[in-house]
């Protein structure tokens, strides 16, 4: 077949050079790739199955038969996005060897899409922690990892030369996009026992990004803290009203009591017809509308913002007010800090329009969260008072630190699994999940798709509202820290035993998380 001809000249289509050493991939996707700094917004489902899959090989294609390398570009800068990326499929795999959730995911694991990529990456950049990663899946699914469709794939791109490298030599910490998607990973370790603590915090890309910027999950040996539902019945009510919400995820939600349409959701954005990258960014301004800028990430690792007693230290600071409806939140910063590979610190500023407007602190859960107490005397024995989540083979404590009297509601349990405003929208119902149906009998929500979920509020109403909270991974029966929550002219520290972390905010920046305000 020679040089492939027909490759060729589709490569020269798509290729233009700027004038200044940059070759892009068409005038719109090679930027906004980059922008998003190899993460992928689209969750890991649709963003590895319908752009990733026929990209990257068609990147090679376009190597190996067209001559135009876009993995190696004369702009370095203009193809670190695809660099990343191999960073961004490895970050992104738990410690169970399953996606993390985010966004629409059809699927879990990373058996079917994510294999052949990281071979390519791997013999594209001599990339020994893609090999590494390749190998875990195929070792994990007792497959070649890929699809039955696509083995082929496996002969074209899989380098043998390349030694795989252990994922241990790797930072347990990486940010991704910080200005963009804004996708963060902490570790305690790279074992299957460790612990993953996700974290996202960006802008809006497509319709299958959700409205939930500034949650967080955790996984030790389970989902201890997760995103609530799955990905079934894209035009349901139960996508519309809950999966794609905030809701269903670990953040603060805010909504008007007197307006019964109002479900506590983040500005609902539907922008697709940016036809260039400057099209897109001028939709950043607040002015124009849509406004797709809905997060940033303003700090990670950064000592000037959060410092701490000890050297295992990993911390985030996000301001997610641009998700909201100005008319309700004036502002809103989430400040995170993973301490000592166990204690992850939550801290959230908030400031709404008026003192009617509520705001619900969030968490969901596998299982229902148990009030702890000491020797059998009731709750209310403990200071601050502590929630425990017990799964087979670990455990979260979940200490409220602030408010100092908490309004806590549970909801959940079969027939309040996805409820919004008191009405449940459950996905059983759906065409996708009924297929999960045996015997004709109707399936049951399931536990890791989170069952339960808990709401933190303060108890009278209040423009201010500052939540912290501390909570503790580990095994089955881990004791509880002794935690507190000190204002000082530093910052407002939270101590964890022994330890202390300081969320210092900045000169220059609007307002410093305040404990013990008036309620």
């Amino acid at each position: 077949m020679g040089k492939m001809p027909v490759l060729r000249s589709c490569a020269v289509v798509l290729v233009a050079n700027d004038g200044a050493g940059r070759w892009w991939l068409g005038r719109r996707l090679v930027p906004a790739r980059s922008l998003q700094g190899g993460a992928i917004h689209s969750g890991l489902s649709y963003g590895p199955n319908f752009m990733m899959h026929p990209l990257i090989p068609f990147l090679e294609t376009a190597r190996s038969a067209g001559g135009v390398d876009y993995f190696h570009t004369p702009n370095p800068a203009d193809s670190a996005w695809l660099r990343e990326m191999a960073y961004f499929l490895i970050y992104c795999v738990q410690p169970d060897m399953n996606h993390v959730n985010y966004a629409d995911v059809a699927t879990e694991n990373p058996a079917k899409q994510v294999r052949f990529m990281l071979d390519i990456f791997a013999s594209e950049y001599d990339n020994g922690y893609a090999a590494e990663m390749a190998n875990r899946i195929s070792e994990r699914f007792k497959t070649s990892g890929y699809h039955a469709e696509w083995i082929y794939l496996y002969f074209a791109f899989h380098n043998p030369s390349i030694k795989p490298r252990p994922l241990a030599g790797l930072p347990v910490a990486r940010v991704f996009a910080p200005r963009s998607v804004g996708q963060v990973f902490w570790r305690s370790d790279w074992s299957a026992d460790g612990t993953l603590v996700h974290f996202r915090c960006g802008d809006y890309f497509e319709d299958h990004g959700h409205f939930d910027q500034g949650s967080f999950t955790i996984f030790h040996r389970g989902k201890l803290a997760l995103k609530g539902g799955g990905y079934w019945g894209f035009h349901s009510a139960y996508r519309l009203h809950y999966y794609k919400q905030a809701i269903s995820t670990n953040t603060v939600i805010f909504n008007d009591p007197s307006d019964p349409k109002d479900e506590g959701r983040q500005r609902n954005v539907k922008y697709m017809g940016a036809s260039t990258l400057a099209d897109y960014l001028a939709h950043k301004n607040p002015t124009t509308q849509p406004c797709v800028e809905t997060g940033d990430i303003l700090a990670d690792d950064d000592s000037q913002w959060v410092s701490s007693t000890s050297k295992n230290l990993h911390s985030v600071v996000a301001d997610v007010t641009a998700a909201w409806d100005s008319k309700k939140v004036k502002r809103y910063v989430r400040s995170l800090a993973f301490v000592d590979d166990k204690y992850l610190i939550v801290v959230d500023e908030t400031e709404t329009t008026t003192p009617d407007i509520r705001a619900r602190w969030l968490l969901h859960t596998q299982v229902e969260p148990k009030a702890f107490s000491r020797n059998g005397g009731g709750v209310g024995t403990v200071k601050p008072p502590i929630w425990s989540v017990n799964l087979p083979k670990s455990a979260m404590l979940v200490s409220i630190v602030e408010p100092a009297k908490p309004k806590v509601a549970l909801i959940g349990g079969e027939g309040h699994e996805c409820e919004v405003n008191g009405v449940n929208y459950p996905y059983t119902g759906t065409k996708e999940y009924g297929r999960r149906s045996r015997n004709g009998e109707q399936p049951k929500p399931e536990p890791e798709a989170g069952l339960w979920r808990m709401e933190v509020e303060y108890p009278r109403g209040n423009t201010n509202r500052t939540f912290v909270a501390v909570l503790t991974v580990g095994e089955p029966e881990v004791a509880p820290p002794v935690v507190e929550a000190v204002q000082s002219k530093a910052g407002l520290t939270v101590k964890v035993n022994n330890t202390q972390i300081t969320f210092k905010g900045l000169p220059g920046q609007p307002g410093q998380a305040e404990v013990g305000s008036p309620r």
